[in-house]
């Protein structure tokens, strides 16, 4: 998640809410200005303190962790995607003990999102709590307090973060979302790509959940695909990975993210069902663009968005004692 960084004159960087989570030593972000904390901010991610051990066990032990850090009931919670279906494999295969929320729409809004959710739920006989949700009645009675607070996000879907949690917390519970995927973006205007061009893009929405957590001084891992940079490092190196990010021009198509995604979660669970590529809110997309607008125009500048280099986070995962030379860390 996030921890206390070195201070610099220019910078603040957030303390760790949480010290004995799996996450706490991994993503962190500050503000160029401790008392204006929508100025410009900056993430980076930990150095692995081991060389990482292949994906799916590196899942293994995070879930692991978590499983031990807290004596709550933990709660994945899933909206019915490939991210959090996999999240909740994981727990199952290792017989740890967890119940799944998902958030329903009234109407049916999500329907087509979260049929997925419950027929795992149902298949795998875990727990499921469908906790129902005017998806319209957020937007006007709650959305105002978070921005008021000054939880600055530009889409909804990140207060949608904190509302599960939020929904978790009332319960008792402890709160696992499948957040941190790592999906590759090139400029796609550039003629020749080469492998120094594949990035992450990230931007001040991150923080949101963590923030929420962090000022009420709770505990939840809002981004468990971040939640260790062994995870991390572990997913660059994966053979698919590595070659498609030395042949960058696969992504000039701004889907091949995704299938690139899904190509490995479907090799290590086979059985996945395929499903295509939902946000969960397809049914209301003009209230979710109505809110962005209403968002860019309320925060303005405060909503940046930056691109972390593939080759940056590799020099940010990189164990310390274990440095690629610069070839090889050239080729991934």
């Amino acid at each position: 998640m996030f921890h206390a960084a070195p201070s610099t004159p220019k910078a603040w960087w957030r303390e760790s809410y949480n010290p004995t989570m799996a996450s706490a030593d991994n993503l962190q972000y500050c503000w160029d200005e401790p008392d204006f904390p929508t100025a410009a901010s900056r993430f980076k991610f930990s150095h692995c303190v081991r060389t990482p051990l292949p994906w799916i066990e590196e899942l293994e032990k995070a879930a692991v962790s978590l499983a031990e850090s807290t004596s709550k009931p933990i709660w994945i919670c899933s909206s019915g995607g490939v991210d959090s279906e996999t999240l909740s494999e994981i727990f199952l295969r290792l017989n740890l003990p967890f119940s799944v929320l998902t958030v329903e729409f009234a109407d049916g809004k999500n329907a087509h999102d979260v049929v997925y959710a419950k027929r795992w739920c149902q298949q795998n006989q875990v727990r499921q709590e469908l906790y129902p949700l005017d998806i319209f009645d957020f937007v006007k009675n709650e959305l105002d307090n978070y921005i008021e607070d000054g939880y600055v996000a530009g889409e909804l879907f990140r207060y949608m973060m904190v509302k599960e949690m939020s929904i978790v917390e009332s319960m008792g519970g402890f709160a696992i979302l499948a957040g941190g995927e790592q999906l590759y973006e090139v400029d796609a205007s550039k003629r020749v790509l080469t492998v120094a061009d594949p990035y992450l893009k990230v931007d001040i929405s991150y923080t949101t959940p963590l923030e929420w957590c962090r000022r009420n001084h709770l505990r939840h891992e809002p981004f468990f695909y971040f939640s260790t940079p062994e995870i991390m490092l572990a997913w660059l190196r994966i053979p698919l990975v590595n070659f498609v990010l030395n042949n960058p021009d696969f992504f000039r198509h701004p889907t091949n993210k995704h299938a690139l995604k899904n190509s490995v979660i479907r090799y290590h669970f086979p059985q996945q069902q395929w499903r295509n590529k939902y946000t969960g809110f397809e049914q209301v997309l003009n209230l979710a663009r109505m809110v962005q607008a209403r968002l860019e125009n309320h925060f303005g500048a405060r909503i940046q968005k930056s691109r972390l280099y593939v080759t940056d986070l590799l020099e940010q995962l990189e164990p310390v004692k274990q440095r690629l030379p610069d070839l090889e860390r050239s080729r991934f």
